[in-house]
Formats: structure tokens, C-alpha cells, sequence
């Protein structure tokens, strides 16, 4: 996965959400963190290296530490979205 598909951000944010294990305010899957707002407008996929934040009419924001960081992001977001 080169660049971020927001369809497939949201689908993999579901799958996290159904499947995985309750953390406290998020569900984790396969490396991923899956938190909603209280809201609802904003939904965040994280790991301990990228966050995820995408906001109401499907703009984002993601913040890393590094390039590889990101591409071992991207790759668990198409692994969860290949695998559930």
C-alpha cells in the first residue's frame, strides 16, 4: 500500500473494531489500536510509531516518527484489511 485509501482506513478500523481485544478506550488487533471519539466525527488507528486520525468528511492527519515507521504502518493496515 503505497498511499493511505481512506475506504480502506475505514474498513480496517472496523475490522479492529469487531475482532479485536478491548484496551481500556480502543481495540487492538494484529499491532493496530482502533479508538473512536465520543463524538463519532474522528476515528484513530494507531501503533507505538503512527497515528491515524481521520476526521469528518474523510480528511486525515498522520503523524510518525519515520518513512520506515509509516510503511510498517501501511503494511499492518493491508494485512488486517486482507486477513478479516
Amino acid at each position: 500500500m503505497d498511499k493511505l485509501d481512506i475506504r480502506v482506513a475505514l474498513s480496517v478500523f472496523d475490522k479492529v473494531m469487531t475482532n479485536g481485544e478491548r484496551k481500556e478506550d480502543a481495540f487492538f488487533l494484529d499491532g493496530l489500536y482502533a479508538t473512536p471519539s465520543f463524538d463519532g466525527y474522528t476515528v484513530t488507528l494507531s501503533d507505538e510509531k503512527v497515528t491515524l486520525s481521520i476526521l469528518f468528511h474523510n480528511k486525515f492527519n498522520m503523524e510518525y516518527d519515520s518513512r520506515k515507521s509509516l510503511n510498517e504502518f501501511m503494511l499492518k493496515l493491508d494485512r488486517i484489511e486482507q486477513a478479516y
